[in-house]
């Protein structure tokens, strides 16, 4: 750690200079302390034209002595994680490299706006007069107490703020690969631009554009799939892959000839009402939804009948569901229909005990019949929570499934009874000494 030995800066010194003459200053003699050397404070010197402008100068040196004091304790830990990719060599210039990139961002920190001339010990000022120019220059040296103490202190303050830019990155990080919303991925973002900002080392900045892409581009994979409840109501589920995700955006909905469209969000989906007298059996009447997720246009258009669903489908008994590890899980349960061929597209399943509910976007094929057995891999979470001690638990969401002879899509609520399994990896019992 650097010694706490403050050296006095004296800007051009305005007693030493011959041809300066001293025509007024805040004491009769110049302090023994001015050019002194003190354990414990800064003593510094500043000139200028005017002696407010004196004042803030020598601030200013105070504030840079201060940050070059932390900035070695900071530059210091940053360069172990340099090491590990550097040569000795290169390290010192690095160190310096970050020294002065710190300087730069430590000057827009808290602790740091907090040095000011009223925590100044003593001060001492002076005039002079050029003999030749008559031109003036004020000198201003003030002593600003700063020990061991106060770098401990400081120091920590640094250490807490710079952990919490940590935290924004690792979240950005964690919510890129995570997110169970759109507005999660745009809250992260939001953070961006002040680490890119706050950060003064190459491995963390870089670190963040790296974050910051692969958030962005999450959000090109954010697909709508719009389904029907019936001829005048339209469903839309969002999906990124095989998970389902919610939105609180609300879509652009277009159509050829539904009216007077009304939009609410319910239970992780959309619903869309609309007036159908406007349309006609012969033509493709469809309903599109259009969204933009970071920028990104994203749509889905689907068609209906608006005589009937010739799929008539519901889901019977009870859920199966069977957790197999912290990231997968699946579903069986029955389902009975009048024999109009169907596939499963996606479902959003809720449970009691689970934090966040379970996601399909596989799409799984019926088979023939009006009875079938489906099976339905899920994307699960890890988090878990007590079960209810009494009462009926009841698992609720949804299933989309599409009909293969129209093309139309529809949902199916479910509010079904079930079985959960959870699977936990077995522990092999330790292996005792043989004597």
């Amino acid at each position: 750690m650097r010694k706490l030995l403050m050296l006095a800066l004296l800007v051009v010194p305005v007693v030493a200079m011959a041809q300066m003459k001293i025509v007024e200053s805040s004491e009769r003699k110049t302090p023994q302390w001015v050019g002194s050397t003190s354990k414990d404070v800064f003593v510094v010197t500043a000139s200028a034209p005017s002696i407010d402008e004196a004042k803030e100068l020598a601030l200013q040196e105070v504030k840079k002595q201060i940050i070059e004091a932390i900035a070695l304790h900071v530059t210091s830990e940053t360069n172990i994680t340099m090491s590990q990719t550097t040569t000795q060599g290169d390290n010192v210039d690095l160190n310096q490299q970050l020294e002065s990139k710190f300087e730069t961002h430590a000057a827009k920190l808290p602790f740091v706006k907090g040095i000011s001339l009223s925590k100044v010990n003593r001060y001492y000022w002076e005039k002079a007069r050029n003999k030749k120019t008559k031109e003036e220059i004020y000198g201003y040296t003030i002593e600003y107490p700063f020990s061991e103490t106060d770098l401990r202190k400081l120091t920590m303050e640094f250490d807490k703020i710079d952990a919490s830019m940590v935290d924004k990155l690792v979240n950005i990080e964690q919510v890129a690969r995570n997110f169970k919303t759109t507005e999660q991925l745009d809250d992260a973002l939001m953070h961006v631009s002040v680490l890119e900002n706050y950060f003064f080392d190459e491995v963390r900045l870089t670190r963040t554009k790296a974050a910051a892409q692969f958030a962005r581009k999450q959000f090109s994979y954010i697909k709508p799939v719009v389904a029907f409840n019936s001829s005048s109501q339209a469903v839309i589920v969002i999906a990124v892959g095989e998970k389902i995700i919610t939105s609180t955006q609300r879509p652009s909905i277009k159509s050829n000839c539904a009216t007077q469209v009304s939009i609410k969000h319910q239970n992780g989906r959309v619903l869309v009402d609309f007036d159908n007298s406007g349309c006609v059996d012969s033509e493709e009447n469809f309903i599109e939804a259009v969204y933009r997720f970071g920028g990104n246009l994203a749509k889905d258009k689907a068609y209906f009948n608006i005589n009937e669903n010739r799929l008539d489908v519901k889901i019977d008994g009870k859920l199966d569901v069977m957790v197999v590890d912290s990231a997968r899980a699946k579903v069986t349960f029955k389902m009975t229909s009048n024999s109009t061929p169907f596939e499963i597209v996606s479902c959003y399943l809720t449970l009691p005990e689970m934090a966040d509910p379970l996601t399909s976007n596989t799409v799984v094929d019926a088979g023939a019949g009006s009875v079938h057995t489906i099976e339905l891999p899920l994307v699960c979470s890890p988090m878990m929570q007590e079960k209810p001690v009494s009462g009926i638990n009841m698992a609720s969401g949804y299933v989309v499934v599409r009909n293969k002879i129209n093309g139309v899509m529809q949902t199916i609520d479910i509010v079904n009874a079930y079985n959960l399994k959870l699977f936990k990896p077995q522990v092999s019992a330790p292996v005792q000494a043989v004597d």
